[in-house]
């Protein structure tokens, strides 16, 4: 299901592209194909394909349509991997953060009144990663900030192209905590650590999907989690093992 959500949100994005991204992410067939070769070859020697299907209970075509999510999956990836490169885009920021809206807002007020920020952060901030500091996050490539939070609302914030310095966000909201971010510096073109690239490089999707989340005109309905165990979304009991192995126990190994 939240594959399917993700799929969602690159096909829509998807649409507002030109055509030469829309043909880099979409899947062919010969991609699908492949896929699909590549799944069978996966199969055990004792198993044909039809004998697969027949007991996950699903078609030929479920099979393609779920490696064509796969496959678009795959390529947004490489496609968003390919686009993050050194120097790049970075901002200079600090943070405060706050287990209240009530608190987040009172420190706004207080800063905007001419507050120390660095002061009040490394009194009052909870994030005990950066309070010592100040608050102080340091320089940031776009999907850092994701990449730490597993999540991406302040992010989007300090990435608007609007963003000056010494501007200070309204109270962000983001995993269950209250955010005060400023802007302390912006650099158009700034090298970022090799280690660093390629850790975005490879998280590129994820990082991007939590970007797409986070905007305000996104709409995404929770899972119905009680789905999870309906019997009729759940794999053929004869294909199920019986109880979870053994501490000792050989596990399968596979793509």
């Amino acid at each position: 299901m939240t594959w399917l959500q993700n799929d969602e949100l690159i096909r829509e994005w998807l649409t507002t592209q030109s055509p030469a991204i829309q043909n880099q992410v979409n899947p062919t067939d010969a991609q699908v194909n492949k896929a699909l070769n590549d799944l069978k070859a996966t199969l055990p020697t004792s198993t044909s394909y039809s004998s697969f299907l027949n007991q996950m209970g699903i078609s030929n075509d479920d099979v393609i349509s779920m490696l064509t999510v796969k496959v678009r999956r795959d390529n947004m990836q490489n496609y968003l991997a390919s686009q993050i490169v050194s120097p790049a885009y970075q901002v200079l920021s600090r943070t405060i953060t706050t287990d209240t809206e009530a608190d987040a807002t009172k420190i706004l007020q207080e800063l905007k009144s001419g507050g120390d920020f660095a002061k009040i952060a490394s009194k009052q901030s909870k994030d005990t990663t950066t309070a010592s500091s100040g608050g102080s996050q340091g320089w940031l490539a776009r999907g850092q900030y994701a990449l730490n939070q597993n999540a991406a609302v302040v992010e989007n914030w300090l990435f608007d192209p609007s963003r000056y310095i010494y501007e200070l966000s309204p109270v962000l909201k983001e995993n269950g905590s209250y955010h005060i971010a400023q802007i302390m510096g912006i650099d158009p073109s700034r090298p970022v650590d090799g280690s660093m690239l390629q850790t975005l490089k490879y998280n590129a999707l994820s990082n991007w999907i939590l970007e797409q989340q986070a905007l305000p005109t996104t709409m995404i309905t929770p899972v119905d989690q009680n789905k999870l165990l309906d019997p009729t979304n759940l794999p053929p009991t004869s294909i199920l093992p019986a109880g979870a192995p053994s501490s000792g126990q050989n596990l399968p190994t596979g793509p």
